[in-house]
């Protein structure tokens, strides 16, 4: 059955955390790779997005080697995972790029466009990361939290 909404309101409203070990605003070289965690408050359903310096846009969480987007509340994920066989290198100095990550105590990615439900790694047909996240928010106004993270490429 459906929580209440006295239980609904009871519960801690969800926040979602991108950590980086460079910071809140993290620096590369190009060549270097990235990694981050991310970490829920509650547990949540999370997809995690890439847009390169050229703007193109790509789901790196969930992937074919992490392909559960559940996150149990107060546990990190490591993306990509130490293990996986791909990474994320920079390549283009002088780029921001970003990555955002969409939570939400619903499965969101059911609802999504099927254009949306594409394969991971591989560009969307999205104009950007705004045009996105605005297709998680319409499906869930209310409970939809958002993570991003800036990533600068020096010279």
């Amino acid at each position: 059955t459906a929580p209440s909404p006295e239980e609904l309101a009871a519960r801690p409203p969800l926040a979602i955390t991108l950590l980086n070990e460079r910071g809140a605003n993290p620096t590369y070289k190009p060549g270097e790779e990235f990694r981050m965690t991310v970490e829920t408050s509650e547990n949540a359903y999370v997809y995690c997005y890439y847009s390169d310096a050229a703007g193109s846009v790509a789901r790196i969480f969930p992937n074919r080697f992490q392909p559960n987007s559940y996150v149990a509340g107060k546990h990190s994920i490591e993306v990509p995972s130490r293990d996986a066989p791909f990474s994320i290198q920079f390549d283009r100095p002088g780029a921001r790029e970003e990555v955002a990550c969409a939570a939400s105590d619903r499965e969101l990615g059911l609802h999504l466009p099927t254009e949306l439900k594409g394969g991971d790694l591989q560009p969307l047909p999205v104009a950007n990361l705004e045009n996105l996240l605005g297709q998680f928010e319409a499906i869930d106004p209310k409970g939809l939290k958002v993570g991003r993270l800036p990533i600068n490429v020096s010279q």
